[in-house]
């Protein structure tokens, strides 16, 4: 049988695991927003662009609820 304290600690590493992940997928959306080129079809540099945001949104308040 699990004591608390081992259920806490194996809750503690999930989570951190998940914050990682979390912070890993926040940096790579990041770097893919920063790194589009505007080119000639402006449109569709900006709906990329606002795709991107969206993301980076989302999983900075997946991070928000984890902490």
């Amino acid at each position: 049988m699990l004591t608390k304290s081992a259920v806490i600690s194996e809750l503690n590493k999930e989570l951190l695991t998940k914050l990682f992940y979390l912070n890993t997928n926040l940096l790579q959306a990041i770097d893919s927003r920063n790194s589009d080129a505007k080119s000639s079809a402006g449109d569709k540099f900006e709906t990329s662009r606002e795709m991107d945001q969206i993301e980076i949104s989302k999983i900075e308040k997946e991070i928000i609820k984890t902490r």
